[in-house]
């Protein structure tokens, strides 16, 4: 009988310690003294900061398309034109026909034109002098517009019938009928000369002697 007493002790015992191991305990903030703050736990990973995800690297760079051909032509309009403008050979022509010497071409000198024209007609009061010689300034300037005026138009118009001289494209040409073969070649001699010095690369002597007629 005793025994089962102290059994039955025993086993209050026991159950009383299981009882109060069972208990919830208190958590720190129950078990912090009054009237201080409770301490919170400390974070020990900083989360990195949010960085925006980057943009994709091209591959290859974009092509330029070449501009249209309209433009280029437009910037090569408005280009300054440096190149130089080709100068041309002087042009001179003087004829006569029906009473009327005619003449025509361009020239470089101003100077020149002017006493051509001038010469022959106070060479000439009787026949009417009719011009187109303009003056161009994109024309070689030559020394023989001085002086074929003087030294062979007047001369050549006085002596040969139905006269013609003409200077095109470095070439002289003669027209028209000497009264004799001396004359013809008198008159040669003097456009040669008369020429001389330039860029005429020719003369194109189509005078003809005036035929002998039989006593």
């Amino acid at each position: 009988m005793e025994k089962l007493r102290r059994y039955a002790s025993l086993i209050t015992v026991l159950l009383f310690l299981v009882f109060q191991s069972c208990e919830k305990p208190q958590s720190s903030a129950e078990t912090s003294s009054p009237g201080e703050e409770p301490v919170l736990p400390v974070l020990n990973a900083v989360p990195e900061p949010l960085t925006a995800p980057a943009s994709p690297v091209a591959e290859k760079s974009e092509s330029v398309d070449p501009a249209p051909a309209n433009v280029t032509s437009k910037a090569a309009d408005q280009a300054p034109q440096d190149a130089p403008v080709e100068e041309k050979e002087p042009d001179l022509s003087v004829t006569m026909k029906e009473g009327k010497i005619l003449i025509s071409g361009a020239m470089r000198s101003r100077l020149q034109v002017e006493r051509i024209v001038e010469t022959l007609t106070r060479e000439f009061p009787d026949l009417t002098v009719e011009s187109d010689l303009k003056v161009d300034t994109d024309r070689i300037p030559v020394g023989w517009g001085n002086r074929i005026a003087d030294g062979l138009l007047v001369p050549y118009f006085q002596r040969i019938k139905n006269p013609g001289i003409s200077y095109h494209d470095t070439v002289v040409k003669l027209e028209g009928t000497a009264s004799s073969l001396p004359e013809l070649r008198m008159v040669s001699e003097v456009t040669v000369e008369m020429f001389s010095g330039g860029n005429t690369s020719n003369i194109d002597n189509q005078l003809s002697v005036e035929p002998r007629t039989n006593p």
